[in-house]
């Protein structure tokens, strides 16, 4: 094991040892905080007393809180000693050591202190098991109110990171904008996805089969990338989520923790007010035609369609309800076959659509509105565009047979002699 692998077995040890002292059950109590403490000390005596110190900190500020609870059990009162938490954490972090008696002697630690008593709130508050950050990750506890939580997270690097576990109780799901047809929790162990401006949304909520929310999150970034892993951990029967920025972001990452046990679909909503309101802009609000069901054309026809047959489809779409038609890939130029070489232009195919602006005002005549399907990150080499553009799509994917635009970055770009003709060796036939 080495060093940083030494770290996190300790850390665990006082957050988990932390997490099992409940002052409401445990006759023993101090006892088992005097337990803690000792083996701390034996396990290695220097950081040992700065982690025995940050120990019994953390076991007085539970005792009152939950004491405080256990006398004030309506929101209202709750409230008042969520503030109380809040002031505590704040006055117990500040530089000055004079006003911090309980903590004398840990100064050296105060990023180690104030995760462990934030972990001590957040256990009076939400039942959390767990809170880690990331190395160089400084937390802070923004705001409290009715079971909803805020934390801000940053770091002198830009990469903040914070992992959270919670009891996974009688969890039956994990919703999340990306899960499609999957509704199970998954293992913790799959591996960390990417959301981002074009990839789902840093949102998550564990659920009960009632359709009660155990625990809601949410990360105040939607457009940069930010790394997101989540799922059970079946040694310790906790639900994870870890939250990371791939690149450093110039500002902090705040973090939404609901465990308010709302309906989900009251839940999910919240959680995506909360994150449109950090969305810099207006927020746009979709049409009431997004909420009608919508016929494809992809289903029936996939590339080989024309005017008419749009048409004509369209109009028993609209007899049976639907809103809207989507003209799918197929209605471009060099949309032919499989792969992408041909995107780019965006320009209508003349011998199927001979006048696009034509076939879409029928359309709409007959009481549909339209979407045309694009794709307008890939760049093909049969575009005309392509030689323009090219310097702007460094990335090259031999799935799909072209390369992707990039709008973030301008690199170097590949000598034009080395890019693959159509038609060559390095083409499948289907591909031209």
């Amino acid at each position: 094991m080495d060093h940083q692998d030494a770290e996190w077995a300790v850390h665990r040890l006082v957050m988990e040892g932390l997490s099992d002292l409940d002052a409401r059950s445990d006759e023993n109590w101090a006892a088992r905080v005097d337990h803690l403490c000792g083996v701390l000390l034996r396990l290695n005596p220097d950081v040992g007393r700065t982690l025995a110190a940050v120990v019994r900190a953390n076991a007085a500020i539970q005792k009152l809180l939950l004491d405080l609870i256990a006398c004030s059990p309506d929101p209202p009162s709750q409230q008042a000693i969520f503030d109380v938490a809040a002031w505590l954490l704040e006055n117990l972090y500040n530089d000055e050591a004079s006003s911090r008696p309980v903590l004398s002697g840990v100064a050296s630690q105060n990023d180690s202190v104030r995760t462990a008593m934030i972990n001590t709130a957040l256990k009076a508050v939400l039942g959390l098991r767990l809170l880690r950050t990331h190395p160089g990750t400084e937390l802070v506890l923004a705001t409290v109110e009715g079971g909803v939580v805020e934390l801000a997270a940053s770091s002198a690097t830009g990469l903040p990171g914070v992992r959270i576990e919670v009891d996974l109780a009688d969890a039956v799901g994990h919703w999340h904008p990306g899960q499609r047809s999957v509704r199970t929790p998954p293992p913790d162990w799959v591996g960390p996805s990417e959301t981002s401006l074009v990839q789902s949304a840093p949102i998550g909520a564990l659920y009960n089969a009632a359709g009660e929310v155990l625990f809601g999150w949410a990360a105040s970034e939607a457009v940069a990338e930010l790394s997101v892993s989540f799922g059970v951990s079946e040694e310790y029967k906790t639900f994870v989520v870890d939250v990371h920025p791939v690149r450093p972001l110039h500002n902090e990452l705040i973090l939404l923790l609901d465990g308010s046990r709302s309906p989900l679909a009251d839940g999910v909503r919240r959680l995506g007010a909360w994150l449109s309101t950090r969305c810099d802009g207006e927020v746009l609000t979709p049409p009431p035609v997004t909420r009608l069901p919508v016929y494809s054309t992809w289903y029936t026809f996939t590339q080989d369609i024309d005017t008419e047959r749009v048409i004509a489809e369209a109009a028993r779409a609209v007899e049976i309800g639907c809103g809207a038609v989507f003209i799918d890939d197929g209605w471009q130029r060099h949309a032919d076959g499989r792969g992408y070489q041909g995107c780019g232009d965006w320009m209508p195919d003349q011998a199927k659509f001979p006048n696009l602006t034509a076939t879409v005002g029928s359309l709409q005549g007959n009481g549909a509105a339209v979407a045309l399907w694009v794709a307008p990150l890939l760049l093909g080499q049969l575009s005309d565009v392509y030689p323009e553009l090219r310097d702007f799509a460094p990335h090259w994917q031999p799935p799909l047979n072209c390369y992707v635009l990039d709008p973030r970055v301008v690199p170097r770009s590949a000598p034009l002699s080395s890019v693959p003709a159509c038609g060559s060796s390095a083409t499948t036939a289907s591909s031209c």
